[in-house]
């Protein structure tokens, strides 16, 4: 359920950069509207799903998750800074240069899907609503970890150089 999930949010998300409009939507409202909450909410459904499994298995299902995120947004951030046509005057940093940038989001990326799998596997006698809070109360964390990496990485070395 939770790599559907990220299939499903990888598949969008490269159909969303390439196409750059999709209907009335540019690809930042699409992945807003429709792949956001799909990252957010298949991680969450996984571990009320993986709540009944043995302690290991869910723990293996997790870090295979986390895997699983982490390198298909590893390859999405690449493939969007890497990529970039700038022309005469090049990109600022090579393809190679994004590698290993594009590897430190991908693990942090992949971090928020399973550790909110492993919150929502609390057993089930839990109630359900801490079984949900708290693995919303991580993702929001993630979220802004995420954001702040992300924009760090990009401002420190995005972009074209100067015609000059």
């Amino acid at each position: 359920m939770a790599l559907a999930g990220a299939l499903t949010g990888f598949v969008l998300t490269t159909i969303a950069n390439r196409l750059v409009v999709i209907g009335p939507f540019d690809r930042t409202t699409f992945g807003w509207i429709f792949v956001a909450p799909i990252w957010v909410g298949a991680p969450i459904v996984a571990g009320f799903i993986w709540s009944d499994m043995a302690t290991r298995a869910k723990l293996a299902a997790a870090a295979l998750l986390w895997m699983a995120v982490g390198i298909m947004a590893a390859l999405v951030f690449w493939l969007g800074v890497a990529l970039i046509d700038c022309g005469p005057y090049g990109s600022r940093t090579s393809p190679a240069g994004w590698i290993m940038p594009s590897l430190i989001l991908g693990v942090l990326i992949g971090s928020g899907p399973g550790l909110s799998a492993i919150a929502a596997m609390l057993p089930r006698k839990s109630r359900v609503a801490f079984r949900l809070v708290l693995p919303l109360f991580l993702q929001a964390i993630w979220f802004v970890a995420v954001g702040l990496a992300f924009s760090l990485i990009v401002r420190s070395s995005a972009g074209c150089n100067p015609p000059f």
